[in-house]
């Protein structure tokens, strides 16, 4: 019998450990807040967008939603030579496109486009400084649209200046948006023929780069 009760104080005792132990765990673990759910949410959906526009593909139901943006473009020479992939993606696209454009002739160019046009693709900046009036003046001038900045990866002196300037831009300015051609292409010197100009690969890769951040900074691709 005194083995049995000992037996049985011995049992309580673990039970009653174990249910202190499990408090005292459930103590240090609150559960998790709507907020911080959200928060975790939204932060996974940030991650996979970041993926999609790295790494992912133009889906059939992406390119129904591209079919349907009237988008205005500006540029150079590296803009020219993709111009038939943009036709591609975005059959509503207007393109201005010149060879050695530098992007001092930006303002004068983007003032007067059709009310219909509310995504303005900017490709300027390959042949020299951008400077911070320019900018200024071009989100002035394209106020109420959505302006996509294409950054550089050019092996020249400027290309480093023009980069922070668009990156500062897009972090000032609610509508405008920086794509980050110079992070996705930067081991890739395969995708360009001269240091500048993408071949045929890099073209795909710029477009659908290209195409890819649009639908997300749209909200048009849902995670």
């Amino acid at each position: 019998m005194k083995r049995f009760w000992q037996g049985t104080v011995l049992l309580a005792a673990l039970l009653l450990t174990g249910c202190q132990q499990k408090n005292v765990s459930s103590q240090q673990k609150p559960r998790e807040t709507a907020a911080q759910k959200a928060a975790k949410k939204r932060k996974l959906a940030a991650q996979k967008a970041r993926i999609y526009i790295y790494k992912g593909k133009i889906s059939a139901s992406d390119q129904k939603q591209l079919d349907k943006l009237d988008v205005a473009a500006f540029g150079d020479s590296v803009m020219k030579g993709c111009a038939p992939a943009y036709q591609q993606l975005f059959p509503k696209i207007s393109i201005d496109a010149q060879e050695s454009r530098q992007a001092a002739a930006l303002p004068g160019l983007a003032a007067g486009l059709p009310a219909s046009k509310k995504l303005v693709l900017i490709g300027l900046g390959t042949n020299g400084y951008l400077e911070k009036s320019t900018i200024t003046q071009t989100v002035k001038e394209l106020k109420g649209r959505e302006i996509y900045w294409i950054n550089n990866n050019v092996d020249r002196d400027w290309e480093e200046s023009n980069n922070e300037l668009i990156a500062e831009a897009a972090k000032k300015y609610k509508n405008v948006h920086m794509i980050d051609w110079k992070n996705a292409s930067m081991d890739h010197d395969e995708w360009f023929a001269d240091g500048i100009h993408p071949t045929e690969d890099g073209i795909k890769a710029m477009t659908t780069l290209v195409a890819r951040t649009i639908l997300v900074d749209e909200g048009l691709k849902k995670f």
